[in-house]
Parts: structure tokens; C-alpha cells; sequence
């Protein structure tokens, strides 16, 4: 009985954990509203975030929440344009033998106009949690971006999941996001997103990205319920190397490293 009353308090940490990981690589994600700098990861905060990259492109994020192993996390982004429309994979995986969740999704985005993008994603989802069982999920998502001008960009996403599980079919929320970018000049870029799930706080996360060479990115921000955020990166050819970090006052540091591939403009 203690034992399944500790992997239950296991488990719900984890979830806990889990649940505050949305937010995992919060800059990173933010150049979702970005006409300039566009980012492979960006495709998990706007569907239709893919219309910015003419190239190809794969990144892998993975991070360590508070450095607590059970808790760590690999992701997994792709963007392949074609003539009709780039295609977007995404592949999340978190957690421990105690409770564990994985995920994969697909996504298709195109230009209505010459400022309106507008993309869709579906992902599967399954979770495990230790001898309780495990449980199976859908989830579609529709997001848009508007240019208002060449240094002003709005986007909104609207996403419903749907628990396949039994016997607890519990309704998983809906929920939205709200965000914009603005690029005052080629070498900064400023950011912020409004997200809200139903029966839950509104949450936001803003964040700064300053690029002082074609070499180097520096990235710093604040998330509600996640704390401070920043990463530093480089440039080696086409390859981009990112380290991130977090910091929760009262669950600590979060470590991340990213490795993008994708082919650049270096004139």
C-alpha cells in the first residue's frame, strides 16, 4: 500500500512537471511571430509558422525540468517546404517509467495572401502511468498569422484534444493562444503570447532575441508559472547550437540544449 501511495505522489509530480512544461523552450518558440527569423520549433506555438522557412529543417530540443532525471524531455521538429505548402512534423517525448507521455504530430500550412498564413495540425498522444494504466488522445489545432506591416506580426491558434481513454473519458480542455512579434531592426526581435485553457488561469510569456552577427543569438524572456528564461546559441555552417535554461523559485533550474539543421543565407 505505501508503495502505491508513493508512486502515486510520483506520478502526480510528474504531472505537475508535465503539465508546467508547456512552456519548454519558451524563446524558441516565440519566433512563431516572426516574419524575419523564422524557427523550426516555432511550428509548436503556431501551426502556420512554417510559411516563414523557404528550407528545410530539423531540430531537437531536449531539457532536464528542475535536473531531475524522471522528468526529462526529447523533441523532435521538422519543416519541409514544397510547392505546395510546407508539411511540419513534431514528435514530443517526457517523463520516466512512472508516468511517460508521447506524442506525434503532423501539420500542413500555406499563404491565403501575401500576409495572411494560415496552418493545421493533428497530433496523437499517449500516456502511461506505472501500473495505473495507460490512456490515448487526439488533439486538432488551427492557427493563423496576420503581417500587419514588414516588422509587425499577430498570429492566433485555437486547439481541442479529445481523450480516447476508458473508462475515464474526462473532457481534456480546449484552449487558445493570442501572440505578436515585432522586429525593429534585423538584429532584434521582441515578443509576447497570451494563453488561456479551459478552467485555467491565463497564462503569458514574453521574450527578447537579439542576433549581434550572423554567428551568434542571445534570448532572454519571462513565462507565468515558469520564471526566467534565456539561451545562447551559434552558428557552425548550417548547423545552430542553442543552450537554454530556466528558473522556478521554488522548483529550480531547468537545463535545455537545441541542435537545428537547416541551410542559410550568409551574404
Amino acid at each position: 500500500m505505501m508503495f502505491k501511495t508513493f508512486l502515486l505522489i510520483i506520478w502526480c509530480l510528474q504531472f505537475m512537471c508535465m503539465t508546467h512544461a508547456q512552456n519548454k523552450g519558451i524563446a524558441l518558440q516565440l519566433t512563431a511571430y516572426s516574419s524575419t527569423h523564422a524557427d523550426v520549433f516555432s511550428i509548436k506555438s503556431n501551426a502556420s509558422a512554417g510559411t516563414a522557412m523557404n528550407k528545410s529543417s530539423v531540430g531537437v530540443y531536449s531539457d532536464r525540468p528542475f535536473l531531475m532525471k524522471a522528468f526529462s524531455s526529447f523533441n523532435l521538429c521538422v519543416v519541409l517546404p514544397t510547392a505546395a505548402g510546407p508539411f511540419g512534423l513534431i514528435i514530443e517525448q517526457n517523463g520516466s517509467k512512472a508516468f511517460h507521455q508521447t506524442a506525434l504530430g503532423i501539420g500542413y500550412a500555406r499563404k491565403l495572401a501575401n500576409s495572411i498564413d494560415l496552418g493545421l495540425q493533428f497530433q496523437y498522444g499517449m500516456e502511461k502511468a506505472g501500473y495505473y494504466g495507460h490512456g490515448a488522445s487526439v488533439k486538432a489545432a488551427v492557427g493563423a498569422r496576420f503581417h500587419i506591416t514588414d516588422h509587425f506580426c499577430l498570429g492566433i491558434q485555437v486547439q481541442q484534444p479529445k481523450n480516447l481513454s476508458s473508462p475515464a473519458k474526462e473532457k481534456k480542455p480546449a484552449g487558445f493562444s493570442l501572440g505578436g512579434g515585432w522586429e525593429p531592426s534585423q538584429k532584434v526581435f521582441i515578443a509576447g503570447e497570451l494563453f488561456k485553457e479551459e478552467d485555467q488561469p491565463l497564462h503569458f510569456r514574453t521574450g527578447l532575441t537579439y542576433y549581434p552577427d550572423k554567428c551568434f543569438v542571445f534570448r532572454a524572456g519571462y513565462a507565468s508559472g515558469n520564471g526566467l528564461n534565456w539561451s545562447a546559441g551559434t552558428w557552425i555552417r548550417s548547423m545552430r547550437l542553442e543552450v537554454t535554461g530556466s528558473y522556478h523559485t521554488q522548483l529550480g533550474f531547468t537545463p535545455g540544449l537545441a541542435l537545428v539543421y537547416q541551410k542559410r543565407n550568409t551574404e
